[in-house]
């Protein structure tokens, strides 16, 4: 999907330096091809929200969104922000904002207090697989959204998955000591089968074809090797029951202290 940038509203939290942007569809949390991040975050962000679609795990839905000369123009002339000033002309990855810029709606808050209320638990732990899949080197970040009688989790902020330092089925995952969106006890309770099962059954051409529909200019940009990649992601796919286990085994056989500073 495609859209247009109308205005860019103003900056939001992250290292990435993303933006909230309304365009011809709505609202939008921009993140810029020009990002102080990483060149490769556009194009993780739009690959690991295909992934995850291909998984059944909730996300906001994505576009791309043109950002042209005359917006740009307007926004070095009023611009708060350094990132802003640097921004150019071109596609940039655009997650869409769920509610009005003014509501509470999609803000981060502490799962585990809405517990009872959040329809999909199960996206919460199964997100654990696909972290540990595409080897995210960051920390989870989800977002509620309130759909009247429940609430809906989605997942974000995927810019910095594809570390792939070690990929052997003896290395421990590096990001899930500190990983739980929810209390350890549900991971350790939970059957990863299915999800696990979802993952090793992905097809290399099924790969390549998201990798694929990415944008040129971002996989360019992000010195992408659509080969090596695909390589990890299947290798990882047909060990990931395994890389699992040993994650909640380290979780199991190291005290919280150690892993994580972040609260249950």
């Amino acid at each position: 999907m495609a859209v247009r940038a109308r205005r860019i509203e103003r900056p939001l939290p992250g290292a990435s330096c993303p933006h909230l942007v309304l365009t011809d569809q709505g609202w939008y949390v921009v993140k810029w091809l020009q990002n102080p991040q990483n060149p490769r975050v556009v194009a993780n962000e739009a690959i690991a929200s295909e992934l995850l679609s291909h998984l059944g795990i909730r996300r906001p839905d994505w576009a791309m969104v043109q950002v042209d000369q005359e917006v740009c123009t307007r926004e070095r002339a009023r611009a708060a922000d350094k990132i802003s000033a640097h921004i150019k002309p071109g596609w940039h990855f655009g997650s869409e904002f769920p509610g009005a810029p003014d509501t509470l709606s999609g803000k981060e808050t502490s799962l585990s207090l809405h517990l009872e209320q959040i329809e999909n638990t199960s996206d919460l732990l199964n997100v654990l697989a696909f972290d540990i899949w595409v080897d995210n080197v960051d920390r989870r970040q989800t977002i509620l959204v309130d759909e009247g009688d429940v609430l809906v989790a989605q997942v974000i902020d995927n810019g910095s998955i594809f570390g792939f330092e070690d990929t052997t089925t003896t290395h421990i995952p590096r990001p899930h000591f500190s990983h739980p969106c929810l209390p350890r006890s549900l991971y350790s309770n939970w059957s990863f089968a299915d999800i696990a099962g979802r993952i090793a059954g992905t097809t290399e051409e099924h790969i390549r074809c998201i990798v694929n529909s990415t944008p040129p200019e971002w996989l360019s940009v992000g010195r992408v090797n659509i080969d090596t990649l695909v390589g990890n992601l299947m290798q990882r796919g047909r060990n990931i029951s395994e890389l699992i286990a040993q994650c909640i085994e380290c979780w199991n056989h190291h005290p919280r202290s150690e892993l994580d500073t972040r609260p249950e």
